[in-house]
């Protein structure tokens, strides 16, 4: 899968998110969790609304949905940590892969001898 550069993913386009398997399964996973709450849950007043009637009754749902989805996100070798994985750059990727192992050519404040 060709990496995408930074500047190029939105959240707003859709249908390029879809094109990355990875995140395709990500969004079934969250689809499902999705199922699970009511469907009331998801719409909040906008605009100058926003303030009045709020109703609290469901924020235990809200809170139990927003912990699955971050569970589901932060899955050691999930869909959307591959996803993620697969949109840096070879370069960036080699970066955070020496940064992971610990800098193998040497620390300069470790490769002096000071004693």
């Amino acid at each position: 899968m060709m990496p995408y550069s930074k500047n190029a993913i939105s959240s707003k386009n859709e249908d390029m998110l879809m094109e990355n398997e990875y995140y395709k399964k990500y969004y079934e996973q969250k689809q499902k969790i999705k199922e699970r709450y009511p469907t009331d849950l998801w719409y909040r007043p906008q605009g100058a609304n926003q303030s009045l009637n709020h109703d609290y009754n469901n924020h235990h749902l809200w809170k139990q949905y927003i912990k699955e989805i971050c569970d589901l996100m932060h899955e050691k070798e999930g869909w959307y940590q591959k996803f993620v994985w697969d949109t840096y750059s070879e370069s960036d990727k080699a970066l955070m892969e020496q940064k992971a192992r610990g800098n193998q050519k040497g620390n300069r404040l470790t490769d002096f001898n000071y004693y």
